[in-house]
């Protein structure tokens, strides 16, 4: 999805101000704190940080840090119905979070098949794709790590269903892959190499569109959503249940003129992002990820983590933490998810319906540096 939002660190002013906000609050109880060596963390404090900094400054945000849950504001506004509260069981697009899921799929498959994350793409391309020059020595850690080289334009996935195609036709120079650069197509193109992957017969190119788009999408629910009992995530559009709508700045809907846009359904079967799904799953899923053992092994876990397959550490410093950001602009309306694992074992959720004050990831990480000592 598009990713305006990818920051990784809260600034030192927003930490010693978050720290100034906090100082001289009771400390927690030592059942609510993570600690690591000599550094604590706590869950409350984390969460209330976060909650500190949303309260006011959005229409509608859910925060989750481990156990701990905030929900306030609106999903849905009166000026569209039906009104309805934020709360962490309404469906809201996740954005580019999806890509995610794609990751656990793509190496689930690849371990399965017996391959490493170092194997070529090419062998899995459609066969009637034209390759370029450079596709031969694409690999999966590539893609799975925006260092294909691929540098047509990120947002062509949300108007060009053959967007990976023409990539792939025009093939990648070598330089561009010294430089790890955000592509959505990075992810896309997964749409055609997971069927593949996994033995889906392709059917050619007029049916191909069709029946890999809905491999894809039993791939990730079998290999993501049904092992942690996931039922309401959604990629055909909006669910039964009324999804969050999408709003612009936090001002107009003070002053009651804010009119918010319906989600879109997710481009070329979410494999780059827009799954809609409630923060409440969303949390099952990263704290599997985070302390849990159903979506991967602890050898496939260290490699994820270890070398930023799917997190934004690919791209930007995650020193001491693994987050994924993701990003909705549609209509001047926008939307901010993120999800990360703080200190290797706190799970922590955070979306926002509307224009953040700052990137969701900035704030998640000042806050756990406040709520640290």
């Amino acid at each position: 999805m598009p990713h305006k939002y990818r920051a990784v660190g809260a600034t030192l002013a927003v930490i010693i101000l978050l720290a100034a906000c906090t100082r001289g609050q009771q400390r927690s109880s030592p059942s609510d704190e993570v600690c690591s060596g000599a550094m604590c963390t706590s869950l409350e404090q984390f969460a209330q940080t976060i909650g500190m900094q949303l309260d006011d400054q959005a229409v509608g945000y859910v925060a989750i840090v481990g156990s701990h849950t905030l929900e306030r504001g609106q999903a849905r506004t009166l000026a569209n119905p039906p009104r309805r509260t934020m709360t962490a069981n309404v469906p809201i697009s996740i954005a580019s979070i999806g890509k995610m899921f794609t990751t656990i799929a793509a190496i689930k498959l690849l371990e399965q098949h017996r391959l490493s994350v170092d194997t070529r793409i090419a062998p899995y391309l459609p066969y009637d794709w034209i390759q370029g020059p450079g596709v031969a020595s694409i690999t999966f850690r590539e893609l799975l790590t925006h260092r294909a080289g691929f540098r047509h334009d990120s947002n062509d996935v949300f108007s060009d269903t053959d967007a990976a195609r023409r990539q792939i036709e025009d093939g990648v120079r070598a330089a561009s892959k010294d430089t790890a650069q955000y592509n959505n197509l990075n992810f896309a193109i997964f749409r055609e190499l997971l069927p593949a992957l996994a033995g889906v017969t392709d059917p050619g190119p007029d049916q191909r569109s069709t029946v890999y788009s809905e491999a894809f999408k039993k791939i990730v629910a079998r290999q993501v959503f049904d092992p942690l009992g996931i039922t309401d995530a959604t990629c055909d559009g909006p669910p039964v249940s009324p999804p969050a709508a999408i709003y612009p700045s936090v001002v107009e809907y003070f002053t009651g003129s804010l009119v918010g846009t319906e989600t879109p359904p997710g481009p070329v079967a979410c494999a780059a992002g827009g799954w809609i799904m409630s923060p409440q799953s969303l949390q099952l899923f990263v704290a599997d990820l985070a302390t849990g053992g159903k979506l991967l092994s602890v050898n496939q876990k260290q490699l994820m983590n270890d070398n930023c397959l799917g997190w934004d550490c690919s791209i930007f410093l995650q020193p001491d933490y693994r987050g994924k950001s993701g990003a909705f602009n549609l209509r001047n309306a926008e939307l901010a998810t993120f999800v990360g694992i703080f200190a290797k074992v706190i799970p922590v959720v955070v979306v926002i319906n509307s224009h953040p004050p700052r990137p969701p990831s900035e704030i998640a990480y000042g806050s756990f540096v406040t709520a640290t000592h």
